[in-house]
């Protein structure tokens, strides 16, 4: 699931436990370096909006100050 998050969704990277799955889903993108330039173009963009320091950081305050207070932490 954490790699989902990071790609965004893309199916063409997710699989569950099925390799054979997952190798022909590597020879697709092996064979198609147009598609593999877009989805670099794509993650780098996903990771740089979403996972910057600030959102970090205040992910972690959040979480403190739940932990402070004695309440169950909740996801962002």
């Amino acid at each position: 699931p954490e790699n989902l998050e990071v790609a965004g969704g893309a199916a063409e990277f997710y699989y569950r436990n099925d390799f054979k799955n997952l190798a022909a889903r590597l020879a697709r993108l092996d064979r198609d370096s147009t598609r593999v330039a877009e989805y670099r173009k794509l993650a780098l963009e996903r990771v740089a909006s979403r996972y910057t320091w600030d959102a970090v950081t205040d992910a972690y305050e959040r979480l403190f100050h739940e932990v402070a207070a004695n309440r169950r932490p909740t996801s962002s």
